[in-house]
């Protein structure tokens, strides 16, 4: 029940503070940019669109709301509330990968070309899961956001470049084990996409436990300084 509360409330913060508006604004563009493209480029460009979104937004968001909770102290307050680091962790990235998964398919439903619903769905939330995991670590390890939004280049060229290049099908296919490359599998249905599931949730696994530590470590800062 407490992650209930904890993803309504995110929900409620990521709308007070315009990440709904936001995202509704980027989707227009989406979908108006894949109506103008020609017809036989349109499921490339939808799977080029919805795997950069939640890569960028999650890494972006999660970090800007981490640290406006630190510079506003309402982190310090949830430190000394009775919530766990598990339910702060997964009620961040379970309200991002919804919001995530609301704007992918309104696009890909409206203007792309969605080969198979089941995997698209498990790409947009799988992606936008991992990279928020990930947004959160490198978020609680800076003290500033111009530092964490240096920190995440990297991690957006890794994350990214492989992933837009498998689109294109111009890598060996031992990079499927590569996060990115197994989430856009999964986006364009391919003939990998149950294997491409396996990996991803092995990162998955990888994102959430190094994530989790991270969190807890926090927390534990947090209460020996307000002791």
């Amino acid at each position: 029940m407490k992650l209930l509360y904890l993803v309504i409330g995110d929900i409620r913060f990521q709308i007070k503070y315009g990440f709904y508006f936001l995202y509704a604004v980027f989707s227009v563009l989406y979908i108006i940019i894949l109506v103008l493209l020609p017809q036989n480029t349109i499921k490339t460009a939808t799977a080029l669109l919805i795997f950069t979104d939640p890569s960028v937004f999650g890494l972006i968001f999660m970090g800007s709301i981490v640290q406006f909770e630190i510079t506003e102290k309402t982190f310090d307050s949830l430190c000394i509330a009775p919530i766990r680091p598990v339910d702060y962790l997964f009620g961040k990235l379970i309200s991002l990968s919804l919001l995530s998964w609301i704007v992918g398919m309104l696009v890909g439903l409206i203007a792309g070309d969605i080969p198979n619903l089941f995997w698209f769905s498990v790409a947009i939330i799988a992606g936008s899961m991992i990279f928020s995991a990930v947004g959160m670590i490198f978020a609680f390890r800076t003290d500033t956001l111009n530092k964490f939004f240096l920190s995440i280049v990297p991690i957006m060229i890794f994350g990214m470049i492989p992933g837009v290049l498998h689109l294109f099908d111009i890598l060996p296919w031992w990079m499927i084990f590569h996060p990115g490359v197994a989430i856009v599998e999964m986006l364009i249905s391919g003939s990998q996409a149950i294997v491409a599931l396996i990996i991803t949730l092995l990162w998955m696994v990888l994102a959430f436990w190094v994530a989790l530590s991270t969190v807890r470590n926090r927390f534990g800062r947090e209460e020996g300084d307000n002791r």
